[in-house]
């Protein structure tokens, strides 16, 4: 009960992040914590499907790898938001000019594209490791 209550206050969160209005929705730091919380958000998801459908994931191999290879780029990506964060705020309390606008691809590819190359790191490393059958 407590997960699904987590699950929709996240997503709760989420929208409420999402109908700001004024010049909030163009700061950076909005920025990041929309997409903290949707790495949460998913990561959550995924762990709860595969808590609900585990027999199905003990018979299905390739289900099983899915689900893991998912839930370890979503959390990945939850901690390097989580990184790209603290970069920021670390940019705001020591530069004189205002960094909270401006261009996010940095924090993009801290939070999106740092995960996906670890992941295709550790697949192409041990990609048996993934899944329910280890060989």
């Amino acid at each position: 009960m407590a997960f699904v209550l987590a699950l929709v206050l996240i997503f709760g969160a989420l929208v409420a992040l999402g109908l700001l209005k004024g010049p909030v929705p163009s700061t950076l730091t909005n920025t990041i914590h929309k997409h903290i919380l949707l790495s949460v958000f998913m990561s959550l998801l995924l762990f709860f499907i595969g808590l609900k459908l585990r027999l199905i994931l003990v018979q299905n191999d390739i289900y099983c790898r899915i689900l893991a290879i998912g839930l370890h780029f979503f959390w990945l990506s939850a901690f390097a938001w989580l990184l790209g964060s603290s970069l920021l705020l670390r940019r705001m309390f020591t530069e004189v000019r205002d960094v909270n606008h401006g261009s996010a691809l940095v924090y993009y590819s801290i939070g999106y594209a740092f995960p996906v190359f670890c992941v295709a790191l550790s697949l192409g490393v041990r990609a048996h490791h993934y899944g329910n059958k280890f060989l």
